[in-house]
């Protein structure tokens, strides 16, 4: 018999466990259960703004309540599918993390939330083009097109303002002429009207 209390061997383990799962990843995560959100496990807001998945607002949900776990605030909770989705924190996990194709070269490894004094860039010490170097490569391989596209517009719009100017110009030939004649007959008038 042991001086400290075990738990059964069919006791579920704690969920906080996963954190240590990944250590590294930079996704954002229900503070409830720490699994990463996603399209399957949608996170919502509280009306004190904490976000929180489904699943776990749905667990929490006492009497059409919900005691929020960060601020202890209570909240009216009939439905979890009236909650308001937290469509930034659904953007950042679907688009997956952006983070892990970073390299930290201080701890020689992807980057961490206690990297952000260290040295983190898109350089991988794989052989492997790293995302920031493949949109890099991209830019680079696109970049004498696009300037081809800008100089053929600048060559149209000097080609239209050249046209526009041979237009008023020829305009103002005729037009010149015209209120010199308008200008004489409008003298002329004046003219036979003095007595």
């Amino acid at each position: 018999m042991s001086l400290y209390p075990t738990l059964p061997d069919d006791f579920p383990a704690f969920r906080h466990a996963k954190l240590t799962d990944q250590p590294h990843s930079l996704l954002p995560t229900c503070s409830v259960c720490y699994d990463e959100f996603s399209e399957m496990r949608i996170p919502r807001y509280l009306l004190c703004h904490h976000t929180f998945c489904e699943e776990c607002i749905h667990q929490m949900i006492k009497c059409d309540k919900v005691e929020c776990p960060l601020c202890r605030k209570v909240c009216r909770v009939t439905s979890v599918n009236l909650l308001q989705t937290n469509n930034d924190v659904l953007t950042m996990a679907k688009y997956g993390n952006l983070f892990v194709n970073l390299w930290c070269h201080d701890c020689q490894d992807t980057p961490k939330a206690t990297c952000m004094t260290h040295r983190v860039d898109n350089q991988s010490p794989t052989s492997e083009p790293t995302l920031g170097q493949q949109v890099d490569n991209t830019v680079e391989a696109w970049t004498p097109t696009v300037m081809r596209m800008v100089e053929t517009t600048q060559g149209w719009a000097v080609v239209a303002m050249d046209a526009t100017y041979a237009t008023i110009t020829s305009v103002s030939e005729y037009v010149a002429p015209l209120t010199t004649y308008i200008s004489e007959w409008f003298n002329s008038l004046l003219q036979d009207d003095d007595p």
